[in-house]
């Protein structure tokens, strides 16, 4: 895994994350105005922000094609993440924080760790 320095802080949302899985229907509703390839959803977990391309598709149900997970981690500037998963296409990383939790990081967010 590749390390990373957050150059911001981080805030998740204050809804509790849900993991959709395939075959889940949902309902779909707008597209987020700063990340326009993500849907907010409403499942039968809670609701969360979900890359449209994971859908089949865009309204007003859809099931999920591709498993997803809205969990988002917070971070401080300056903390050390290591990177597991990427994709620069949505804008997003899954970090690993340095206590052991994970979720996504905005790409903006972070900067490559140096190396000794």
């Amino acid at each position: 895994m590749a390390k990373f320095i957050a150059n911001s802080m981080h805030i998740p949302p204050h809804h509790p994350s849900i993991r959709l899985d395939v075959g889940d229907s949902v309902y779909v509703g707008d597209h987020d105005r700063v990340w326009p390839k993500y849907v907010f959803v409403l499942a039968e977990g809670g609701v969360g922000w979900v890359p449209h391309a994971h859908l089949s598709s865009e309204r007003p149900t859809a099931t999920v094609l591709i498993p997803f997970d809205t969990r988002e981690l917070a971070v401080h500037a300056g903390a050390m993440v290591e990177m597991d998963e990427w994709n620069d296409h949505h804008g997003w990383a899954w970090c690993r924080g340095g206590d052991g939790s994970e979720g996504w990081v905005p790409l903006s967010c972070l900067d490559p760790a140096s190396h000794p």
